[in-house]
């Protein structure tokens, strides 16, 4: 990649990430063509070609900063205190709805990401949507199993409350592919699992 992209104003560098994030998170990494690309960027091939030499690198790289991006910005004023699994999911879900006011399509990419079967793409796009994944665990495993109900443990009410979101994400991306849309609709179904799961 060539360095001279952070030299771009910060609007730029962002056109660029978007229009790579909306095509790869929709097409994949393999049926994404650099052409729809660039139109969506509203720059030309060779600007793009310049800065990223081929579509694997502007993968790559949008790949990288997306997940670091959500790894940085996911725990955004969520409190230690806050010993709710459900209300530290909430809150983490709320700071995605964040990030999507700059970056539209990073949750639909870092899903797609996780899906990724190319194999020129395959280890690094896991590697990346695993590492955004985790840290989100992470968050909600600061929980207090106290406040469940029965013996559910933690770690369950973290898979179950993950398979739903899947999911309920994977069925709306695909009907109406609004990602802000997709992110909100699923504050209800999450109140309807902490009714049902905490004490």
């Amino acid at each position: 990649m060539n360095e001279k992209f952070y030299e771009l104003s910060k609007d730029k560098q962002d056109t660029m990430i978007n229009g790579a994030l909306k095509i790869f998170a929709r097409e994949g990494y393999q049926r994404a063509s650099t052409d729809v690309i660039v139109k969506e960027a509203g720059i030309s091939k060779g600007l793009l070609f310049h800065y990223f030499g081929n579509k694997k690198t502007l993968y790559c790289f949008v790949l990288e900063y997306s997940a670091r991006y959500q790894m940085m910005e996911i725990g955004r004023d969520i409190k230690e205190r806050e010993k709710n699994l459900f209300n530290r999911v909430r809150l983490t879900e709320g700071n995605k709805m964040r990030m999507l006011k700059r970056y539209p399509y990073l949750d639909l990419f870092l899903i797609s990401a996780s899906k990724e079967v190319d194999s020129e793409v395959e280890e690094e796009a896991r590697k990346w949507s695993q590492a955004a994944n985790d840290v989100c665990i992470e968050l909600w495993k600061m929980a207090d199993a106290a406040l469940l109900r029965g013996n559910l443990t933690i770690d369950e009410a973290i898979d179950i409350t993950m398979l739903c979101m899947e999911g309920y994400k994977n069925r709306m991306y695909n009907l109406c592919g609004d990602p802000e849309e997709v992110l909100g609709g699923f504050l209800p179904y999450l109140e309807i699992l902490k009714r049902n799961f905490i004490r």
